[in-house]
């Protein structure tokens, strides 16, 4: 497993915001501190917005954005699943449990790497933006 660019370009962009919560903030202006291009921001920013977990509350221009709610109540795995999807350790299960290989649904490796998928999710749901700045 390995967190993809994108999803640390979010994170930053909220931890940004929470560290300067009492300054407005363009998106020209927060895509230039994170370093990525206003275009790459506004695609990335859409999915955030969907998930209430940032606000536009001005449009035209670039737009002034705020976090969607306290960082003290966005975890990282907030952010994660907004960008990645679903964390899934296991991709030899399908959805509803089954094996796509034909083994047995309770399969010593099927419960490992359920455990620790639990383990992994529960880390991330554990850290709030405003516990990462």
């Amino acid at each position: 497993m390995q967190i993809q660019p994108i999803t640390e370009h979010a994170i930053q962009i909220l931890r940004h915001l929470h560290e300067q919560q009492d300054a407005t903030h363009t998106g020209t202006a927060i895509a230039k501190k994170v370093g990525i291009t206003y275009p790459y921001f506004k695609r990335l920013t859409l999915k955030l917005r969907q998930k209430e977990l940032l606000a536009l509350i001005t449009q035209g221009g670039s737009g002034y954005y705020i976090l969607g709610r306290p960082a003290t109540e966005i975890s990282y795995y907030d952010v994660f699943s907004c960008i990645e999807g679903e964390l899934r350790v296991d991709h030899c299960q399908n959805y509803d449990g089954q094996c796509q290989y034909g083994t047995s649904s309770h399969c010593k490796l099927h419960e490992f790497l359920k455990n620790l998928q639990s383990k992994i999710i529960a880390e991330m749901s554990e850290k709030s933006i405003a516990e990462l700045v």
